[in-house]
């Protein structure tokens, strides 16, 4: 593992090599065509960085986690050459007689792709600033906030994330209940939409002339009509509400919740939420849809390439991470809980590969604080095509014995979403494999279908899923100190860029 010198000097060779390349733009730029553009991209990152360099202390890097080390020292590793590069082209082209028009053509593409790849990097650093402890996001947020435009949108998500988790910290005090207040603004007490018929999963509407997306929250049908049970439902309800409609963006692939509401037509869906869809986005469709469908013989219909699965998998990661750094449990992973949404003008008919669009994690039907006491899981109960996201330990009737609703349990579905995404077939198309087994053999398959994707995804792909359906294996929960979705998120970032 890296130590925190040796970061803090990545760190400020980085600083270095931007205020270079920034100051030989500014030095040559005389109107041409283009490089302002591109000067302006450099300096944005130029100020991140010196803003990043008076972050990271010593104090604050030996306060890290190794694996947060590793992290911060490989993004500079790949950052670093880049740099180098870029400044050695400029000063090659620098020390010729003429700086003209046909020498910013021949290298400004270049110059563009290495800021815009560059760019893309720095923006990694936000998932390992997430999890640093509260004071430190703080100090973050006075340092580097607003030192840029990318610094802004590098901590926007940061930002977001610490005031959720202050919140819910004000939650876990003792004697800290829901605000009235946060009830009598996000609950919805008249309207069309309270006599809408609960159904299972996600449901799109039409609502005030925008497209919006509801769930209801689910209990078991043994406290349906406990009276202390659906208070004790209300209140969580309106704490995901109220948490979650702090939501800004898109960058923590969450759909910003913007009311509830209560229900009386099915009593084991008291409640219903209410999403908004973002208005750069439409065409909303599930991604159990999209990999049910099949051409007329029966088989996959493969149109997206790699990069676009990679992503996909990024993205619903990325929002796992988000929920579980805020101290909230997700509980219903699966394929038909991540919805779909196009950005206007970018419809998939429109383009070839098909575009996947933007994921986006739903299904907070039995979510919850992580220690608010629990009212069930989406996969209990005999439906066993939602089983297969089951952790073995949460069945039951196991070896390993009955355990409460953990992060890794959501991670273990998320891994049977990879499987699921590396082999674009809906797992319930499988039923031979995982329908009237038991949750060890359904586990057993899901492992080996992960393996049967290396020679298609590549075996890195195959390593991140298996640590996903590993997650509580012995061998695999001691190896490293991070929660196990960061891991995640790397590797599939990683993926993206190779695949690009």
């Amino acid at each position: 593992m890296p130590s925190g010198f040796v970061v803090l000097g990545a760190i400020s060779a980085s600083w270095g090599l931007f205020k270079d390349i920034v100051s030989f733009l500014r030095r040559v730029y005389d109107g041409k065509s283009e490089i302002p553009a591109v000067l302006l991209r450099f300096e944005n990152d130029c100020c991140l960085m010196a803003a990043l360099e008076a972050f990271f202390t010593e104090t604050v890097l030996r306060s890290l986690r190794d694996d947060d080390l590793d992290h911060l020292q490989r993004v500079f590793s790949y950052l670093l050459p880049k740099l180098q590069n870029v400044a050695v082209r400029l000063r090659r082209i620098g020390g010729a007689n003429l700086w003209d028009q046909a020498k910013w053509v021949a290298v400004g593409k270049s110059l563009k792709s290495a800021e815009e790849d560059i760019y893309e990097w720095v923006q990694r650093l936000q998932y390992p600033l997430m999890l640093l402890p509260a004071s430190s996001k703080r100090s973050l947020l006075e340092t580097v906030g607003g030192s840029s435009d990318q610094a802004s949108k590098m901590i926007n998500m940061v930002g977001t994330q610490s005031k959720i988790e202050a919140r819910v910290a004000d939650f876990h005090r003792a004697g800290k209940e829901v605000n009235a207040a946060d009830v009598t603004k996000f609950k919805l007490v008249k309207g069309p939409v309270l006599s809408l018929v609960p159904a299972k999963g996600p449901q799109i509407i039409s609502r005030d002339g925008t497209e919006q997306v509801v769930e209801f929250k689910r209990i078991t049908s043994s406290a349906a009509n406990d009276p202390r049970v659906i208070d004790e439902v209300e209140k969580e309800v309106t704490k995901l509400t109220s948490l979650f409609s702090q939501l800004t963006d898109d960058q923590a692939f969450l759909l910003r919740p913007m009311n509830f509401f209560r229900s009386k037509l099915i009593p084991t869906a008291p409640f219903g939420i209410l999403y908004q869809v973002p208005s750069t986005h439409k065409f909303p469709v599930t991604l159990a849809e999209v990999i049910s469908k099949t051409k007329p013989d029966g088989s996959r219909i493969l149109e997206h390439s790699l990069d676009q699965r990679f992503e996909l998998a990024r993205q619903v990661a990325t929002a796992v991470l988000f929920v579980h750094s805020t101290r909230w449990l997700h509980k219903g992973i699966c394929a038909s809980n991540v919805i779909l949404l196009y950005r206007i003008g970018h419809h998939p008919a429109q383009r070839s590969p098909i575009c996947l669009g933007t994921a986006f994690l739903v299904g907070f039907d039995f979510s919850r604080c992580d220690v608010s006491r629990s009212t069930g899981d989406e996969t209990s109960g005999s439906d066993w095509g939602r089983q297969i996201y089951q952790h073995p330990a949460r069945a039951g009737d196991t070896a390993q014995g009955y355990q409460p609703f953990l992060q890794e349990h959501d991670i273990y579905a998320l891994g049977a979403l990879l499987v699921e995404i590396g082999r674009w077939k809906a797992l319930r198309a499988y039923p031979n494999l995982f329908k009237n087994v038991t949750p060890e053999k359904r586990k057993t398959a899901l492992e080996d279908m992960a393996r049967g994707l290396s020679t298609s995804l590549g075996q890195k792909y195959v390593d991140i899923t298996l640590r996903c359906l590993q997650v509580l294996d012995q061998t695999q929960s001691d190896q490293r100190s991070n929660p196990p979705v960061l891991d995640v998120v790397h590797g599939l970032q990683d993926l993206v860029v190779a695949t690009r």
